[in-house]
Order: C-alpha cells, then structure tokens, then sequence
C-alpha cells in the first residue's frame, strides 16, 4: 500500500502526522505501524465487547426472572392471607351456630344456670367477631416501619431472607398463616421467628441437629400417637364439593415456583389440614 494511502487510512483511524501530534512526542508512530497495532488490538476489543453483551443479555433476563417470581410471592401471600381469613370466618360461624343450638336447649331443659352461662358466652363471641371485622384505621402519614431488634438479629442470623427468592418466599407464607392462627397468640419475639426458621429448614434443609428434631416429629406424627392437630386420615377426597372447588381455585395463586407450595399435591393436604382440624 503506497505510503500516501496508508496515511489517509491511519487518519481516518485517528492517527496524526507527527508534526500534529499532540501526545507524548516519544509515543508518536507512523502511520504504518499504527494500522499494524489497530489490526491486532481490534479483534480484542471486539472479542471482549461479544463478552459484556453476552453479560447484559444473562443480567437482564434473570432480573426478569427475579421480578416475575416477587410477584408471585407477592400473590401467594395475598391469597394464603385470603385462606386463613376465610377459614377463621367458619370457624366463627360454627361457634356461634353451636352456643346457639346449646342455648336452646338448656331453656328446654329448664336450666337457667347453663343457659345464662353459655349466653354470656354467645355476647363474648359476637363482640369478638364484630371487632375483627372492623376496617383498620387510615394513617395519614405513617413512619417508616424498622424490624424489631429480635427480628434484626434473627435475619443477620438468616442471610438467605431477602435474598434466596423461594426460601424468602415460603417464610413470608408460614409467618403469615402462623400469625392467623389462634393458637399461636402466645407465639411472639424470637420464639415466634425461631418456628418460621424450623418450619422453612423442614422443606429446604439445614441444621442438622434440627433436621434430626424435625424428622423425630414427623415420625410421632406419621405413628398414629393421637397428637394435636389430626385430622383423623382426612384427605381431599373428603372434602365437600364446595371445598374442593375453593381449594383448586386458591391453589392456582398458591402453587408454583416462587410460591408458598411447590406442588398442589403439598397445597392440598394443607387445605385439608386446615379444614378439618379441631
């Protein structure tokens, strides 16, 4: 190539003549051996760009990923929240509908003592009723919300909540229904976080030493012992028509990768659990 031609070809690159050199005089090259330098130093640069762009691509479609599974935790514990509502309101109905039926009966019996007592107690259960069902009350400018020292200390403890999306996910949902749960009203501070940790290790793993206790536990229970919470074997082919149809319907926001139950076999015998139990 004449030198004439090469020249034009380095300026266009972004060479300069030395006498237009604005750099470090000792630094200057001809124009030759600038092409020379660009034909080796091109191919990497392109190489390495290939590189980021492979990166970004990988980047952006796990953000999405990220993004598609925080909404459906987010729907999950929506629903469960649905659930155990529901479930508490037939609880409450059946209460209410059995003090009725009691009362009737102790005037038919002619005992005054027994129908007073379980009046009273009918009182007690509709003003307890009344007052969950009221609205909360509206904040006009609510402070930002801290977490507890106990539940601070409880997720420097357990790094994976906030970061691991389907362990943050079933931890959120067992939180949830725990607190729904009448029979954890005495359940609070770090014993209450401790129970979240035992039931989320039972799924996922982790302590040994729990594992072990976990394992214990679930052989009593599989033993027939009688412990608390039996459902006398019910499964969902026990359940009435009108359950059934209610449980598939929750279960499509339920069920699914990111959500509360991995599969709607897990998510039915919840159900199940929840609906029989005493």
């Amino acid at each position: 190539m004449a030198t004439e031609e090469v020249e034009v070809k380095a300026k266009e690159l972004g060479w300069a003549p030395k006498d237009q050199f604005r750099g470090d005089p000792e630094k200057w090259v001809d124009a030759d051996t600038f092409l020379k330098r660009g034909e080796e130093i091109l191919p990497l640069v392109k190489a390495q760009n290939r590189k980021l762009q492979g990166e970004l691509s990988t980047l952006q479609r796990e953000n999405a990923e990220i993004k598609n599974l925080l909404k459906a935790s987010s729907e999950s514990i929506e629903e469960l929240k649905n659930f155990n509502s529901t479930i508490a309101k037939e609880r409450a109905a059946a209460t209410k509908e059995d003090l009725i039926t009691r009362i009737a009966q102790a005037k038919k019996d002619g005992d005054v003592e027994v129908e007073t007592r379980l009046q009273a107690q009918l009182n007690e259960h509709s003003a307890a009723v009344k007052e969950a069902e009221k609205p909360p009350e509206k904040k006009s400018a609510p402070a930002e919300w801290k977490p507890p020292p106990e539940m601070q200390q409880w997720m420097s403890e357990n790094p994976w909540f906030g970061t691991d999306k389907r362990r943050t996910a079933l931890a959120n949902g067992i939180a949830d229904e725990l607190r729904s749960d009448p029979a954890n009203a005495d359940l609070k501070g770090r014993a209450f976080f401790d129970r979240v940790t035992e039931e989320v290790e039972k799924v996922f793993g982790g302590n040994q030493r729990r594992n072990g206790a976990a394992k214990v536990e679930g052989d009593r229970g599989s033993s027939g012992g009688g412990g608390g919470g039996n459902t006398g074997e019910k499964t969902y082919a026990d359940l009435p028509a009108d359950a059934k149809a209610a449980c598939e319907k929750q279960g499509q926001r339920l069920v699914g990768e990111g959500r509360a139950f991995k599969t709607t076999e897990e998510w039915r015998k919840h159900y199940v659990k929840k609906y029989f139990e005493e």
